[in-house]
């Protein structure tokens, strides 16, 4: 790839991205322990009937889900967008595509996935232009993982969440499809939370050689690496 000139980027228009970072890892924990809630509400109720907690639980989890989405585009959007200001050359997808494809039936069981390693890849690529030291880690199946997860969760929503009562009784807790959602939510969370920090962490690196770059004092970060080999 070609190094572009500093004269060429505004670096006013790129962003720090932690605290969006960091607001959507904090909110995929908060869905763990919401569907962890419901798996233990679920249980108990098969022993002793009740209806409070699944109305609460019912009324939080779409404001809880709702703020996730939010949350994490704002935070791929940004990731994005910012190896576009930095005019880095090997981007596949334009900026606003990061999001949008989200919402396209087909596309969005795909086309995600491959902005989301195009993310992973191409910032690592534009650190080690300026750090010839730094260890590219290619390793993106941990991407796939937490995508996999995602589709499943997706899928298991789709088939069984309007078809069964929280509150169904007839059901053994093991043969309620509710319970396995909630199992696959909290691992496609702890999933999303994870590939957040991990990216997280090279747009950290990125941000230094930025800040290098257009000649502004270095600054420091929380989780300074430049081997992600070693998470």
């Amino acid at each position: 790839m070609e190094n572009s000139t500093i004269e060429e980027i505004d670096y006013s228009e790129f962003k720090n991205n932690s605290k969006r970072a960091k607001n959507a890892i904090t909110i995929f924990w908060v869905i763990c322990i919401l569907n962890a809630f419901n798996i233990v509400i679920n249980y108990l109720h098969y022993t002793i009937p009740f209806t409070l907690p699944f109305q609460i639980e019912m009324l939080l989890r779409p404001m809880v889900y709702m703020t996730s989405v939010l949350l994490f585009l704002m935070w791929f959007y940004r990731a994005h967008k910012n190896l576009h200001v930095l005019k880095v050359h090997g981007l596949n997808y334009g900026k606003n595509a990061s999001i949008w494809y989200f919402f396209i039936p087909l596309a969005n069981l795909v086309i995600p996935y491959h902005i989301t390693v195009e993310i992973f890849e191409e910032t690592q690529e534009k650190i080690r232009q300026s750090r010839k030291d730094f260890k590219i880690n290619w390793d993106s199946n941990f991407i796939g993982i937490w995508w996999g997860l995602f589709i499943i969760t997706k899928l298991i929503d789709s088939a069984f969440r309007d078809k069964v009562s929280l509150t169904n009784t007839e059901l053994s807790i093991f043969s309620n499809p509710i319970i396995y959602y909630d199992v696959v939510s909290i691992l496609a969370s702890i999933a999303t939370a994870l590939v957040i920090r991990k990216i997280m962490k090279v747009e950290d690196v990125l941000r230094e050689v930025v800040h290098e770059q257009a000649f502004l004092k270095p600054i420091q970060t929380e989780d300074k690496v430049t081997d992600l080999n070693k998470d």
